[in-house]
């Protein structure tokens, strides 16, 4: 017998675009739910710390083409079964996000602090847009609100959190030319995880994508534009500004494009980052940095040091990105 698809995509699909009974989207609703709460005490609440009491993770330091790293769960030789979880995927929104982190304590006398790049990738794609005006924007307001004004046609400051959170997904899949379906299926799964009233078709998430591309023409008439003839004209080569190069091999097609579009933001913020976490260990050699997660960072602070450490982080997570020799040059961010 043919195998029926009960995807998540599937289902959240089914749920913005096909099902129009109240009954049969509560249904899909509560499918969806139930498959999380699942996942959230098999995967996350019943994980196991090594024998010391803590939890670990295995790291992939190149875990993707870009060069960011990816998590997962460790199988030591000695013990029967997995240990720890893999702490990039922890979510820190929805039904369990703040039960989840409740779990974790930091030593006596120790708290944890979070740093993370300023919307680090948006800002990267506006440098290769050459659109300073938008550049001016991340210094004097909410780029994700202004983004949502475009879309709910209401000044910045009447944007609803709710409104900001699909200006913020439109942002992120217009700069990567994502499809409205690929939209639609970011909005509604992000919106069920953060707990958001929110829920689109794909009709509606083609509409948002007309809207914003109309009001930042510069990210396919310049930032695509530009990729593109890198790759015609380099053997389908792209080096980002810290010299990292990756050659698409598969073939010509949108899709090859769409990871292309990809590849100099997400790589440049992975390994500014890293760059920036060992000048930071360089500086604070006694420093436990325990979550390396993109473009954030988690370090186990003495508390007599909070003013210290925020300020060294600060310092070199701020330094500039020069991209004079990257495939696509550009000055400095």
């Amino acid at each position: 017998p043919q195998r029926e698809d009960t995807s998540k995509e599937t289902l959240v699909a089914l749920e913005a675009n096909t099902a129009k009974n109240p009954l049969h989207k509560e249904a899909i609703s509560l499918i969806l739910l139930l498959r999380g709460m699942r996942k959230a005490v098999g995967t996350y609440f019943g994980a196991k710390p090594d024998y010391d009491g803590r939890m670990k993770t295995g790291y992939k330091i190149v875990g993707a083409d870009t060069g960011r790293s990816s998590t997962e769960q460790l199988e030591p030789p000695v013990r029967p079964e997995k240990i720890g979880l893999a702490f990039q995927t922890m979510t820190k929104h929805g039904d369990v996000g703040a039960e989840l982190r409740e779990m974790f304590v930091p030593d006596p006398g120790h708290v944890f602090m979070d740093a993370d790049l300023s919307q680090a990738e948006a800002r990267i794609v506006a440098l290769l847009g050459k659109s300073q005006e938008t550049l001016d924007l991340f210094e004097k307001a909410d780029i994700h609100r202004v983004t949502s004004s475009w879309i709910f046609g209401v000044k910045p400051e009447l944007v609803t959190n709710d409104q900001r959170f699909v200006g913020k997904s439109a942002r992120h899949a217009g700069n990567y030319d994502m499809g409205k379906r690929r939209l639609m299926l970011l909005v509604n799964t992000m919106a069920k995880r953060f707990k958001i009233p929110i829920n689109i078709s794909e009709w509606r998430a083609g509409k948002i994508l007309e809207v914003f591309h109309e009001r930042s023409p510069w990210i396919r008439g310049v930032f695509h534009e530009d990729v593109v003839n890198v790759l015609v004209d380099n053997d389908c080569v792209l080096i980002n500004p810290f010299g990292r190069r990756h050659q698409f091999l598969e073939r010509w097609d949108d899709e090859l494009k769409r990871k292309a579009y990809n590849f100099i933001p997400q790589s440049t913020v992975a390994d500014h980052l890293k760059k920036a976490m060992l000048r930071i260990k360089a500086r604070l050699p006694w420093l436990r940095i325990a979550i390396e997660a993109h473009d954030a960072i988690l370090a186990i602070v003495p508390i007599p040091k909070i003013d210290e450490v925020a300020q060294v982080i600060k310092e070199e997570f701020e330094r500039p990105i020069d991209f004079r020799y990257c495939s696509l040059s550009r000055g400095e961010l």
